[in-house]
């Protein structure tokens, strides 16, 4: 599959923007490209010109959306900071772009349930993506262990996932219990939560 995808045009772009949203909320099965159009504003024929279906459409949100996001977060790793500092990094990232990892999680739960056809491919590099967060996270967890800032009784495998379950969750569940609760005073909350789990004491 080629991974580098050109930057969109602004008409692609808001497309691509628009269909993460409607599959991230509407669900891929429910959703139309018509509905695609609209949260767009945009006519129906400016979609097809981009996107015949709607695979080609996910396809396209998907690598696009792993190619800047992703990549970003893969970046912040391999940074060459403190695995402290490293740490905070990730916690600010996710936070700024949480709306977005939340409709990707959204759209990505929908679709592998609805096992849209000719995506395997995809399916596999976002699965490909996931497993690089996760190696990554556990190579900072040992780092921080051995320099004697993280706790010793960090599990390198559970908490590099745990941490990715425990960001989309706490966002999820503003959404789905605490629409209304403050942006920022969740960021801190959730960011205090995983230092203090973190960090070994003094």
């Amino acid at each position: 599959m080629n991974r580098k995808v050109k930057s969109p045009d602004g008409t692609k772009r808001k497309l691509l923007d628009a269909g993460l949203r409607i599959f991230g909320t509407i669900s891929f099965g429910s959703a139309k490209l018509e509905d695609v159009a609209a949260e767009a504003g945009l006519t129906r024929g400016a979609i097809s010109w981009h996107f015949k279906t709607k695979q080609a459409l996910l396809r396209e949100i998907l690598i696009d959306f792993s190619v800047e996001k992703f990549n970003a977060v893969l970046g912040i790793y391999n940074c060459g900071e403190s695995p402290l500092m490293i740490l905070e990094m990730l916690i600010d990232y996710h936070m700024k772009h949480m709306d977005e990892f939340h409709l990707l999680i959204s759209a990505l739960s929908c679709s592998s349930l609805e096992r849209p056809e000719g995506l395997e491919d995809v399916f596999s590099f976002m699965d490909e993506k996931f497993n690089e967060y996760f190696t990554a996270h556990a190579e900072l967890i040992i780092k921080g262990i051995n320099e004697g800032v993280f706790r010793g009784d960090l599990d390198p495998d559970f908490h590099s996932r745990s941490f990715y379950t425990f960001l989309w969750g706490v966002f999820l569940n503003r959404y789905r219990l605490f629409s209304h609760y403050d942006t920022e005073a969740m960021r801190v909350n959730c960011r205090d939560e995983i230092m203090l789990s973190y960090v070994k004491p003094e």
